[in-house]
């Protein structure tokens, strides 16, 4: 069916809404920064699928026009890479392309909306503090206050909203007053379209809401659901609940496991992750014969000298997985960019070294070849990751900040990554 519609158009804003802790909804995960399409705090599922902003989007991509926030997609579709998000989406639910389609009226607007792709971030509940995270989606960050907690101004803006708790940590917009109780009538039936559902947090596993909705589907039997999860993997108990025992009923079920690196640098980056826990809980997934076990890595500048050790440390894993993710931070203060460039030198030379030599790399690149373009490209990225005028501030704010949380967390970084840490005294000492 894709043949037959626009080169730009995505199915996803006929069939999905992914939403933030505060209730802001957008067009998905990728379009984050790009706007927000609606929010839940003042606007039931429905209302937000037909506003203004979403019929407008709809009528722009019927007739092939580029919208700001696909920017994402586009970028890699541009570069001749042919996985992009709109791509994959389209190919996914193409057996829904024609009958939405059929049921949006010439404004955009669309008769009978339903979700079938559910991807709603209920709360910030969190148990880690993250380094690479903020108070926005871990409520241990702003129950802890400080520099990556909440701002004065979303702190009022949230209790306006009647979505922050009394101890002002947790942001759950599923308490706004609109909803009353967000697990209403609409939601429910909602549940029913639903062909996949995605949940991430904070930490999805440690939230009511997705307690909540699973028991709903259980209890439903709705089973010829696919459930996708994007975990810190430090537990799959809830209330001394077992999930185990309600995934093995389903159809699919794909469990993410975001872990940033291993041993000691997990548990510098990832305060109060423990890799005692979290690689077990990998290796229940994997033994699970109904559930998908997936690994997303995000390189940043704690963990960016340590990837081959960690391709290495868990390259027994990697043939029984379904999938590895690589990302990369790039937000400010996280990002490999911000290294002085003598570190991104010797950071470079690492790389080209270990691509032709590193056997754990030369698998991971043979088994998941998809990927191959962002780590044969990591030296341009991050070359071009900041402007050479704001790259040392950055780095110094950088500096500052982690002495800061080193004290706070009672962490010692050159104990857990050293390299880094002999980057800090060099660069102090005059070497650029």
């Amino acid at each position: 069916m894709t043949d037959k519609v626009s080169k730009t158009f995505c199915i996803l804003p006929w069939i999905h809404l992914h939403s933030w802790p505060n209730g802001t909804a957008k067009l998905c995960c990728l379009s984050d920064f790009a706007g927000d399409v609606g929010d839940l705090t003042q606007e039931t599922i429905t209302e937000v699928q037909n506003n203004d902003t979403m019929k407008s989007i709809r009528k722009s991509l019927l007739k092939g026009e580029r919208i700001s926030f696909c920017k994402s997609c586009y970028k890699l579709e541009d570069a001749g890479i042919h996985k992009s998000w709109r791509r994959d989406f389209n190919k996914n639910f193409d057996h829904l392309i024609e009958n939405r389609i059929k049921n949006t009226l010439e404004d955009g607007t669309l008769k009978d909306p339903k979700i079938y792709y559910m991807d709603f971030r209920f709360s910030n509940l969190c148990n880690l503090e993250c380094r690479t995270c903020g108070g926005d989606l871990s409520s241990s960050i702003a129950a802890r206050g400080g520099e990556r907690s909440l701002a004065d101004g979303q702190i009022d803006e949230y209790k306006k909203k009647g979505i922050l708790s009394k101890s002002e940590n947790i942001i759950a917009y599923s308490g706004a007053p609109k909803y009353d109780n967000y697990f209403n009538e609409e939601i429910k039936e909602q549940l029913h379209n639903v062909e996949q559902f995605y949940f991430a947090g904070g930490e999805p596993l440690l939230q009511p809401e997705h307690a909540q909705i699973l028991k709903y589907l259980v209890d439903n039997k709705l089973f010829k659901k696919t459930l996708i999860y994007s975990t810190n993997a430090t537990s799959f108990v809830y209330k001394k609940h077992d999930f185990f025992e309600d995934w093995k009923k389903f159809q699919a079920v794909n469990v993410i496991h975001s872990i940033d690196g291993h041993h000691k640098v997990l548990e510098y980056i990832r305060q109060n992750g423990i890799h005692d826990k979290i690689y077990p809980n990998l290796e229940k997934c994997i033994a699970q014969p109904n559930i998908k076990a997936e690994v997303c890595h995000v390189l940043s500048i704690y963990n960016a000298w340590e990837f081959f050790d960690f391709l290495e440390y868990i390259d027994h894993y990697i043939p029984k997985l379904n999938s590895f993710h690589l990302n990369f931070a790039f937000g400010e203060h996280n990002a490999i960019g911000i290294l002085p460039n003598f570190a991104k030198k010797e950071l470079f030379k690492k790389y080209e070294e270990q691509f032709e030599t590193n056997e754990s790399c030369k698998k991971f690149l043979l088994w998941h070849g998809e990927h191959e373009d962002k780590i044969v490209n990591f030296k341009e990225m991050v070359e071009n990751q900041y402007a050479a005028d704001e790259h040392n501030k950055i780095w110094e704010e950088f500096v500052s900040r982690t002495e800061r949380w080193d004290k706070i967390y009672n962490k010692k970084l050159e104990e857990h990554i050293p390299w880094l840490a002999d980057v800090i005294r060099r660069y102090e000492s005059g070497q650029r």
